[in-house]
């Protein structure tokens, strides 16, 4: 029910018959369906002075996630963590290359970040397919599920006394004052 109200009816009604036509093989008769933006919000994302990159959510969104992704520029997974359970659990700041408590590597971090390449880092409620981001075809469901928070970052701007927000170095105090409606902050 809870996803029901999240999503609305219709989206999950046309989300239906898109995996029931695939899953009959009618992949061109089913409905091609983006999914990206609800409930979607930017992450900050900063060093630490011991030489981590952390990324954390706005502290007026939900902190429990299931996945967290980081993605090279054309999409390819060069970390990948997810909950042991599946569930999504509490999480604070994470560290990019370390999962956090009660989460496991799917896709471990095998060498440092490029200083000169835009990254992508993704949290999610629900964890995407192992294979989100491949290419895919016209006629395959594609899904940012809800809850999904990004920020696309170069390792060369981030610093430690400013958090990386929507393309802009900012204040921490900025920071929770811009990504979260007044009412939150």
């Amino acid at each position: 029910m809870a996803l029901v109200g999240l999503l609305g009816t219709s989206a999950l009604l046309a989300l239906a018959v898109s995996w029931v036509s695939s899953a009959l093989g009618f992949e061109g008769f089913g409905p091609v369906i983006e999914l990206s933006g609800l409930g979607q919000h930017s992450l900050g994302v900063r060093t630490v002075r011991a030489g981590g990159i952390v990324v954390e959510d706005p502290p007026c969104t939900a902190t429990s996630r299931s996945a967290l992704v980081l993605r090279t520029p054309d999409g390819s997974v060069v970390w990948r963590a997810e909950t042991a359970s599946g569930s999504a659990a509490p999480i604070g700041p994470v560290t990019i290359g370390t999962p956090p408590s009660g989460f496991r590597d799917v896709v471990p971090l095998t060498r440092p970040l490029d200083s000169r390449v835009d990254y992508t880092v993704e949290l999610y409620m629900i964890p995407p397919p192992p294979e989100a981001g491949a290419s895919s075809a016209p006629t395959r469901l594609t899904a940012s599920l809800v809850g999904a928070g990004t920020a696309t970052f170069r390792p060369a701007d981030l610093r430690t006394d400013r958090v990386w927000f929507d393309g802009r170095l900012v204040s921490a105090d900025e920071f929770r004052r811009d990504a979260c409606p007044p009412d939150q902050a």
